[in-house]
């Protein structure tokens, strides 16, 4: 009798042992899961952080015409960023007619930017 008791006794700790592990197992892998979308999106934060160094120093800056070499590297760096908001408004802003279309298109495209990685 004595050892049915304890046989049963050991099946009950190893199912309520499993049942706490099965839990630990599962808030980890949601933990887990949670911080890989947190790392995408700061991953695409530091492109858009990148991509807008990159505008101030070839565009921002600029003591002269922008070179084609330099809108090349531009076109492709706002590309890699794989956001059709931002794209949008780099077209408009590259499609601009006059100075004062492309100051307000370059306005609507930093705002877009800066949204983006708040």
């Amino acid at each position: 009798m004595n050892r049915k008791v304890l046989n049963g006794f050991i099946i009950v700790v190893l199912l309520v042992g499993n049942i706490i592990f099965a839990q630990l197992y599962f808030s980890n892998n949601q933990q887990s899961s949670d911080t890989g979308q947190s790392m995408t999106g700061m991953r695409q934060e530091k492109k858009v952080l990148t991509f807008l160094k990159l505008f101030v120093d070839k565009v921002l800056k600029a003591e002269e015409e922008v070179s084609f070499n330099d809108r090349l590297i531009l076109e492709n760096a706002v590309r890699e960023l794989d956001d059709d908001r931002i794209m949008v408004k780099w077209q408009a802003f590259v499609d601009s007619k006059d100075s004062s279309q492309a100051q307000d298109n370059l306005r609507n495209l930093l705002e877009v930017l800066v949204n983006s990685v708040g």
